[in-house]
């Protein structure tokens, strides 16, 4: 299972209450560039989130881990000393900003959201690098298809724990109008028995068949 898709920074406890999440506690584990081991005590949320400029657009966040001690720092850029000093930047629709403090990261499991969808604008070596995502974008709209399949996971996803792990049962995912997988019985009878008698006369083959068949069960 994939974390920190995204991170609140702030009192967890204040922020869940405040944006109604529940919360469920996790532990996650943190290597360091000079390979220490950190635990990160936390909980983990499931939210959705859209752009100020196109609140109609949600994108659904989910198993997202977050914690109290993140220390992400305030950050300023005045964009018009910027734009002046680096001519690659002049035409991107950049917005001045103020002691801002970043309240999510999103990472590369949600990479629909930080895959580039315009050429990257690179400068000089040390100058800042501008990247269009998709969340520049005034509106996204998806296809009718995609909004069924989207409609379809949310009503039929079943959340299930399986030997303490958190696991996802998804529906099966088909074109309503798709064609039937279906086939007459005499058509699928010979291969079944061809199956069903390779094991018999082999114990070993058996023996790796049934092992095989217990993994895909469990």
């Amino acid at each position: 299972m994939l974390y920190l898709p995204v991170t609140f920074q702030g009192n967890r406890k204040r922020s869940a209450q405040h944006l109604g999440l529940k919360r469920e506690e996790d532990l996650l584990t943190l290597r360091t560039i000079r390979q220490d081991v950190v635990k990160l005590r936390g909980d983990t949320v499931s939210f959705e989130v859209s752009v100020l400029s196109s609140p109609q657009v949600k994108h659904h966040i989910r198993r997202t881990f977050t914690a109290d001690k993140l220390n992400l720092a305030e950050q300023s850029c005045a964009v018009a000393s910027l734009k002046k000093r680096y001519g690659h930047l002049r035409e991107v629709p950049l917005q001045t900003f103020s002691q801002v403090q970043p309240m999510l990261l999103i990472g590369s499991d949600h990479a629909n959201l930080i895959t580039p969808i315009h050429p990257i604008r690179v400068g000089p070596s040390g100058a800042p690098v501008a990247v269009c995502t998709q969340t520049w974008k005034k509106e996204v709209t998806r296809s009718k298809l995609d909004q069924e399949t989207v409609d379809t996971l949310e009503k039929g996803t079943v959340h299930l724990t399986v030997d303490g792990i958190l696991r996802n049962a998804t529906p099966l995912l088909r074109k309503k109008l798709g064609p039937s997988l279906w086939a007459a019985p005499a058509a699928l009878l010979p291969l079944q028995r061809a199956t069903e008698r390779r094991p018999a006369n082999s114990p070993e083959l058996a023996s790796v068949y049934n092992r095989e068949i217990r993994k895909l069960v469990h």
